[in-house]
């Protein structure tokens, strides 16, 4: 059976299957209802057959039946039950396990047939299964190699042969009886070093080699796996035999730790065998074995006096009553039991979820009906070849049934110095014409682990570039090598040619698909976007990013499957207009979410078509199909996405760039700004601090700004739910290098690209970085501290105006108005997530939300007289308080609320009747976010009706200045923080019409107040 042969794929059994097919075949059951293979099974062209019926259990001399534990103990030595490559998990296929195919001894370097061992599958049949060997056919052969109940029903049956071989020769252990378990000790030693046959005048019987007396094992040595599991990391250290039988008292550990098959029945001496001495088989008379001989010379030859250490032995042993002392097995399957399901490890990805029209070349033909996949919705079009460095390279070479298509091929990796095992794959397209494509490979779930697999794109023109690439995900991934100018004769070449440790990664050789790239129109609208773009600056701990929408909702599993779902609460099931938007053809896989009242009806989406079928404002997304609350459940698909503590695509990662970005909306022209809001969306809301904020699914954020000619007037900022506005000279500004500057006047281009501090879990938006942590990173007009926004960390794709991509139209059925929740989080489910932009009143009032809480917004232009003066009584159900302009980097805050009311609706902001406020720290030195705040002073800003300071909160000591003409009875607002790190804000009416307040904080009484310096009237 040769090795790497697509149609030679070998399933790899689970535990289960193995003990059902061990006790089955024991019994001669391996056929008829309880399994009868079908004609191709495994892809081997072969009639229908039975194991059974091929190898029909052997009757034992004196009757009865292997015990199962004896089958199962002897395999568990053999191969760890297995029957495909060690390569392979349970559920995943791969090529047969032979014990030395290539005579190599375990090495890499040389290949010797004749030493090669030709031990196949889980009970390691091994004579029968040579070339030369006339005793099986080659479909046999192909049966034994490929399918564990084969192998396990030809395995027995050489067992059985063993047994009736001593048995007539007269070597029995004790009653004779195989019943009881301790009786089978020289057939398992004979299943594994053979039985020589008497000759006359010549020693005969079972070999020296697992003679427990034998010097090569200590005699001091515990049983097997009695004392410790540990045992089995040496198993060389005992004889065959004994090692069969500590796997009787101790079941083989499936690979995730549990007991492969029950231990025996009727167990003695507290669950333990009867074990024969070691000097039971050492007796001069009867094999000229002495355990007092030492042979001084060699003490490794002691024992056995015979020069040619034939100390064979052929007599029967009694060394237990069998009658009251040994030990059964029992069945555990019943006759009528059905061949258990395998795992569903590492499933293949069977079916293409790239664009229509892209060019896809498989590692194997497309109509090749491997084990892996039965067929897709794809055809391989093109060639894929593999060059061997030499001869030897294959030993090396492997195949799985897992990534694309169901089969990849993987190999270690090797440093560039050698040759020899160096392994060349090559991609090639068909029909590929000259244009630029998206090129793609595909990352299989198993096989794979360099974090630096090194492909070369060449572009048909004699130019190549070369792309490193990390395959250790573990799930089925296409990742990009980029965008690619490519003429006809373009190929992808990968080597297994890394920088790390030979041998000690592996390099998987799976699919490489084509696809042609359309560019993207521009206009007015999105100039004005791009300039005006926000720069994201994330806290160092923060691990979401921004996502492209459309891709995200594309995403699928390790499995192929849609990764997200649509789902409505099942008191909306059925109400026409809302469920029943999906039609007839909907997706299938539909599945019920939550638990007792609170439940919901769930299908998954392929895209945002899907999202929208069901309309109902009791609909949400539900992300990753997973109710958890550990943030590392919904982290990235994209293995590249996923640096670090980061969970999320940043749009710095070679061929991912597309999978972040930011959404612009030009807001109706309501009042006297044109606003361009910037929204972002967040896999996970991860700020889980026993408040009612904590973790949730889905997050919605956003910046507006308020253009004025070439610069703008302020900006505001999302924070959980509001919007809070910052003036424009309080902010700091970056250009396209992010390198910082003032936002400055309307003639400083610097000044269009606000930096915004985006905080750690939350995604709150600040216009000030704040590192420490608890005492200064507080939310909006609590006490309730953030995690922390310090802007250390810039987004991927800060300087890139591609990034800003236009949001669908609102009322066009698209996803920003989709009326469902954006996450499956809260109860009932969804409410704990965000509802899209477009029905948000964030989004219609992007100059603030005029509630009583957060009245300081910009005038609607419908509100203003038509001299484009506001009305009084609309200036007084409006702007009650300046709270929006108090936002949660600001320290102090002084404000006129009817001139910010008239300022704002008549853009006069920027008028020369300035306010304008500072503040001046104590001289006592602190540090705050790694700077001195010494005699500093904040940054601040002034307008014509309200003045801003951004900083951290003010502490006893520190004076805040305000002074100006634009101020009548202002109100001014100062956050102090106390001793035990609570904030709070202070407040002062200032009775003058214009002038200089100083105002101080002191501490009274435990208590933190203000108090006036002094005032200047001039």
């Amino acid at each position: 059976m040769p090795r790497n042969d697509l149609r030679r794929q070998v399933p790899q059994p689970n535990a289960k299957q193995v003990d059902w097919a061990i006790q089955q075949a024991v019994r001669g059951n391996l056929k008829g209802a309880t399994l009868t293979r079908p004609a191709n099974f495994l892809n081997m062209g072969l009639a229908s057959y039975q194991p059974s019926n091929d190898f029909s259990p052997t009757s034992l001399t004196g009757g009865g039946s292997i015990p199962p534990s004896v089958a199962q103990a002897i395999y568990a030595q053999e191969t760890n039950w297995k029957q495909a490559s060690f390569h392979a998990l349970p559920g995943l296929s791969g090529n047969p396990l032979v014990s030395d195919y290539y005579g190599a001894g375990g090495g890499i370097d040389s290949i010797d047939y004749d030493q090669a061992d030709c031990g196949y599958g889980v009970s390691q049949v091994t004579d029968p299964m040579s070339a030369a060997s006339p005793t099986y056919s080659a479909n046999g052969k192909a049966k034994v190699a490929v399918d564990y109940a084969e192998n396990i029903a030809a395995g027995l049956q050489i067992l059985a042969q063993k047994w009736n071989q001593l048995k007539a020769a007269g070597i029995t252990m004790n009653n004779g009886n195989p019943a009881y378990l301790e009786n089978w000790y020289f057939a398992i030693w004979a299943y594994n070093s053979g039985f020589h046959a008497q000759v006359t005048g010549s020693p005969w019987g079972l070999g020296w080699t697992n003679n427990p007396q034998n010097a090569d094992y200590d005699p001091a040595r515990t049983p097997f796996l009695r004392v410790t599991y540990a045992d089995a990391a040496h198993p060389a250290d005992w004889p065959y035999q004994e090692r069969v039988i500590g796997f009787m008292e101790s079941p083989l550990l499936d690979y995730k730790g549990r007991s492969s098959y029950a231990k025996p029945t009727n167990i003695a001496r507290g669950g333990l065998l009867a074990l024969p001495g070691h000097d039971a088989f050492c007796v001069v008379s009867a094999n000229e074995c002495s355990p007092t001989y030492v042979n001084a010379a060699d003490p490794t030859k002691s024992y056995c006096m015979r020069d040619d250490r034939k100390c064979w032995w052929n007599q029967p042993v009694t060394h237990v009553d069998c009658s009251a002392n040994c030990t059964t097995s029992a069945f555990t399957y019943a006759i009528a039991d059905p061949e258990p399901a395998t795992d569903p490890n590492y499933l293949p990805a069977c079916s293409s979820t790239l664009p229509s029209g892209s060019i896809v070349v498989d590692n194997q033909p497309t109509n090749l009906n491997v084990e892996g996949c039965g067929g897709g919705n794809w055809t391989n079009a093109g060639s894929f070849d593999v060059t061997l460095g030499s001869g030897v390279a294959v030993i090396d070479w492997h195949q799985l049934g897992a990534g694309f298509g169901g089969h990849t091929f993987f190999t270690h990796n090797r440093p560039p110095t050698d040759l020899t095992h160096r392994v060349t794959g090559t991609w090639t397209p068909a029909g590929l014409t000259a244009g630029r494509y998206a090129v793609s490979v595909h990352i299989p779930s198993s096989g794979a682990s360099s974090e630096a697999a090194s492909y070369t794109i060449d572009r048909g023109d004699g130019t190549t570039i070369s792309k490193s690439l990390n395959q250790h995900l573990h799930a089925n991934r296409w990742m990009s090598l980029g965008e690619h100018d490519l003429q006809p004769g373009a190929r992808v070449v990968l080597t297994n040619v890394t920088a790390a440790a030979s041998g000690t990664t592996t390099v998987a050789y799976d699919s490489v698909a084509f696809t042609r790239v359309a560019s993207q129109p521009t206009g007015p609208e999105d100039d004005l976007a791009k300039a005006f773009r926000p720069a994201l600056f994330f806290d160092t701990s923060e691990k979401w990013r921004p996502l492209n929408v459309p891709s995200f909702l594309t995403e699928r599993g390790a499995d192929g499957q849609p990764t997200h779902a649509r789902c409505i609460d099942d008191h909306d099931v059925g109400t026409a207009g809302e469920f029943e938007h999906d039609p007839p053809e909907g997706l299938a896989g539909r599945y019920t979410l939550g638990a007792g009242d609170d439940t919901a009806t769930c299908a998954p989406i392929q895209s945002a078509v899907d999202l929208l079928k069901w309309r109902s404002d009791r609909t949400f997304l539900h992300i990753n199909r997973t109710l958890s609350d550990d943030e590392g459940q919904y982290a990235s698909p994209y293995q590249g996405c996923r640096q670090g503590s980061r969970l999320d695509c940043n749009g710095g990662e070679a061929g991912l760039t597309d999978r972040s970005a930011i959404y612009y909306s030009l807001a109706p022209a309501q009042s006297a700004y044109q606003f361009i809001e910037y929204w972002f969306f967040y896999r996970f809301n991860s700020f889980s601090d026993g408040t009612d904020i904590g973790n949730h699914q889905g997050d919605w954020e956003a910046v507006a700004i308020a253009p004025n000619g070439d610069s703008f007037e302020f900006a505001s900022f999302s924070g959980h739910g509001r919007w809070y506005s910052y003036l424009r000279d309080a902010l700091t500004c970056v250009d396209i290098q992010d390198q910082e500057g003032s936002c400055g006047s309307e003639q400083a281009p610097v000044g269009r690209r606000i930096k915004v501090f985006v905080a750690n879990g939350s995604h709150a938006n600040y216009g000030f970085g704040c590192s420490e942590f608890p005492s200064t990173c507080h939310q909006s007009m609590n006490d309730r501290p953030e995690r922390g926004y310090d802007g250390a960390v810039a987004w991927g794709r800060n300087a890139e105006p591609a990034a800003v991509l236009p949001m669908p139209a609102l009322g066009t059925g698209g996803w920003p108005d989709w009326a469902g929740h954006w996450g499956a989080s809260g109860a009932p489910l969804g409410d704990g997530s965000p509802r899209s932009p477009g029905v948000q009143s964030m989004f219609n009032q992007p100059w603030g939300t005029c509630d009583y809480r957060n009245p300081g917004c910009a005038l609607p232009r419908s509100a203003a007289r038509p001299s484009g003066k506001p009305g009084r009584a609309d200036l007084g159900n409006r702007v009650r308080n300046c709270d929006t302009w108090f936002g949660p980097g600001v320290n102090a805050m002084a404000c006129d609320r009817g001139a910010l009311g008239r300022s704002i609706a008549n853009r006069e902001l920027g008028s020369s009747r300035r306010a304008r406020i500072r503040v001046l720290r104590s001289a006592s030195p602190r540090r705050v976010g790694g700077r001195s705040l010494r005699g500093s002073v904040e940054r601040s800003a002034a307008s014509a009706a309200v003045a801003q300071s951004l900083g951290a909160p003010l502490r006893v000591g520190d004076r805040v200045e305000v002074r100006g003409a634009g101020l009548r009875r202002a109100h001014v607002s100062l956050k102090v923080a106390e001793p035990r790190n609570r904030v709070r804000v202070l407040s002062w009416a200032v009775p003058e019409r214009s002038g200089l307040v100083t105002l101080e904080v002191i501490e009274r009484r435990g208590t933190l107040r203000l108090r006036r310096v002094e005032s200047d009237r001039a």
